[in-house]
């Protein structure tokens, strides 16, 4: 397995302000301290981009963290995008390298990124990311114990500091400092960004030179006067009221969404400044509100931007980021359907198939609890006592598939004693579990084989059932080889074809291993039930972590024509008539509910299906 390495792609653009720069230098760093390969980007492309010599001494970044020509010559687990609006060229260029993460994300391509991370709180409006989480940012060391109303005079003044980023592209600063400042009760501080032009400082105005590490400076301050961005949530972290004023309408729309007051737009706003110091109480509480909780426990206050380190370095997308199908990368073709924190779902462009993208492998284990305590929380009763229920719906399927094979009429012929097993059709169940469906397929007249990852489940079939089986994943463990069958008659998945996340491989020996004419059938979650289509984000939240694809009846005959399969029946099964809008309450013996019933058998609403389908 090659080692974990990343590279972080700051905005270096003029008028875009510092943050994402001295946050992508803070990440790097932090990455370097957990002991991971991770580098910055630093390319300046165009003219208007701050320059690299300026920026390297600037930041005192190691030279040898950053790398700035020929990021293709390399091999990335991740790239990190922080380049506040990222454009479809640029989207395009990295996508080619690795799966992409963003962080803050405001471009054209949200929406198409692997993984989103907002550390500052988006507008409602747009694409919901992965994780909207403020807690990741560093937290000053230095913070006051509460917020406390500050009670200010003329020989007590009330400090209030003016700091609008490293750049201040739309010269908030002075205007702000200089209003506040007619107030003989303030004193006044005005901090120079590094990248912002020169202001002269005047009696009443206190002009700071740039500082490298701002938020331990917030603490000393009554009040802080900024835009919306790191400082603001940094001073609420530190206890200290906020009062912003919005360089942009854009700027102005997230202020007030997440909470923080504001003075307006622009200089004139910036210019009403002195009307809101009577009003500490109101910034206090609004500032408080606006808060993020406190830090992870785990995070080491040793390490400067150590928890959004951490979170990063946990992204290593197992099962990469293309469509288990066609391979194709899921940014190029491919539309984001649902986020949560660890897992992305995406519909694929070309074969229509839904699929999951997760940045860590899946908390679950095929072992004795998968079916005993865990299998009991969802059905009431363990794998075994739900062992007759099983076997009776998997009878129901068998003759299905022997109504394919064409040899349901000679079924009691099969099961007459003494019948060669060579001359029974031959039957492999893949994710038999302890064999209620191989159970029935024997006593249908059926030869049997089955595969399962837990070792009990495969005991009990061969010990308690006596029918052959072998422990391992398909298709890692080749069942012509475990078997000694070349070829099968049919082949079945009953909830299993969700679990790969490799599906082309799996149904390119599912293919190989069906004779033609034989049967293969499977099972599996419906994505375009009563469930999913009622409550698309709930439905996609309540899937299991480890279903990496969801199938639909309407695109499964596409699908497994790739394969050589023609499909001949589709069963809808799954019906539940109270997950229609407003019957969750309708008891079973109502009208409403057959009613539903009948619609959700006619429509094909039911939230599992089977299908079967002949090898061609």
């Amino acid at each position: 397995m090659k080692s974990w390495s990343a590279l972080i792609v700051p905005s270096l653009s003029r008028g875009r302000g510092t943050g994402h720069l001295k946050r992508s230098v803070a990440l790097v760093c932090a990455l370097r301290a957990l002991g991971k390969d991770a580098f910055l980007y630093l390319e300046s492309s165009t003219p208007d981009d701050f320059r690299v010599d300026e920026i390297i001494p600037l930041f005192s970044i190691d030279p040898s963290f950053v790398l700035s020509a020929n990021p293709e010559s390399r091999d990335w687990s991740l790239v990190v995008m922080d380049r506040f609006r990222t454009s479809p060229e640029e989207f395009k260029r990295w996508a080619a390298l690795a799966p992409l993460a963003g962080i803050d994300e405001g471009g054209p391509r949200r929406s198409s990124f692997d993984y989103l991370l907002d550390l500052l709180p988006a507008l409602p409006s747009v694409t919901p990311p992965n994780e909207c989480a403020p807690e990741l940012l560093d937290a000053p060391k230095r913070r006051r114990a509460a917020f406390s109303r500050a009670h200010f005079s003329e020989n007590n003044p009330l400090r209030v500091l003016v700091t609008f980023g490293g750049e201040d592209a739309a010269g908030l600063s002075f205007p702000a400092a200089l209003s506040l400042s007619a107030d003989s009760r303030v004193s006044v501080d005005l901090l120079r960004g590094p990248m912002s032009r020169p202001t002269e400082p005047t009696d009443r105005v206190r002009v700071l030179e740039p500082v490298l590490d701002l938020k331990e400076c917030l603490a000393d301050y009554d009040l802080v006067i900024t835009q919306y961005g790191l400082t603001a949530f940094e001073s609420a972290r530190a206890h200290v009221p906020v009062l912003l004023v919005s360089p942009t309408r854009y700027h102005e729309k997230l202020a007030r969404s997440v909470g923080f007051r504001s003075a307006g737009i622009g200089a004139k706003a910036a210019s009403r400044l002195p009307r809101f110091i009577d009003a500490m109480a109101d910034l206090i509480e609004r500032t408080a509100a606006a808060a993020p909780r406190e830090e992870l426990a785990s995070e080491d206050p040793a390490v400067t931007g150590g928890a959004l380190a951490r979170r990063i370095a946990s992204l290593s997308f197992p099962t990469g980021v293309h469509c288990p199908l066609c391979a194709v990368t899921s940014a190029e073709s491919s539309k984001v359907l649902a986020r949560f924190p660890s897992r992305t779902y995406r519909r694929c462009g070309i074969c229509g198939l839904v699929f999951m993208v997760r940045t860590s492998p899946p908390p679950i284990a095929y072992a004795h609890d998968y079916f005993f305590d865990d299998y009991k929380k969802q059905y009431g009763k363990t794998y075994l006592e739900d062992f007759p229920n099983l076997e009776r719906t998997g009878r129901a399927r068998v003759r299905r598939i022997a109504a394919l094979l064409g040899a349901a009429s000679s079924a009691a012929e099969r099961k007459q004693p003494g019948t060669p097993p060579s001359d029974l059709p031959r039957i492999l169940d893949i994710g038999c579990a302890y064999g209620p469906f191989l159970a029935a397929a024997r006593s249908e007249g059926f030869s049997c084989f089955g595969i399962d990852p837990a070792e009990s489940a495969v005991r009990f079939v061969r010990d308690e059932l006596n029918i052959p089986a072998q422990v391992g994943l398909f298709p890692a463990l080749d069942p012509a080889a475990a078997f000694n069958i070349d070829t099968f008659d049919s082949l079945s998945m009953w909830y299993v074809i969700e679990h790969f996340s490799d599906l082309r491989s799996a149904l390119e020996t599912v293919s190989r291993l069906v004779r033609p004419g034989g049967v293969f059938a499977f099972s599996t979650p419906s994505g375009s039930g009563i469930s999913a289509r009622v409550r698309p984000n709930d439905f996609f939240e309540h899937s299991p972590a480890d279903h990496y694809s969801i199938w639909s009846p309407g695109w499964t005959a596409n699908l497994l024509r790739r394969y050589g399969f023609r499909l001949e029946k589709i069963v809808v099964t799954g019906h539940h008539p109270e997950r229609f809008p407003g019957l969750s309450r309708v008891g079973k013996d109502g009208i409403l509910y057959a009613k539903a019933l009948i619609a959700s058998r006619l429509f094909g609403l039911g939230d599992t299906f089977e299908a079967y389908a002949i090898k061609e």
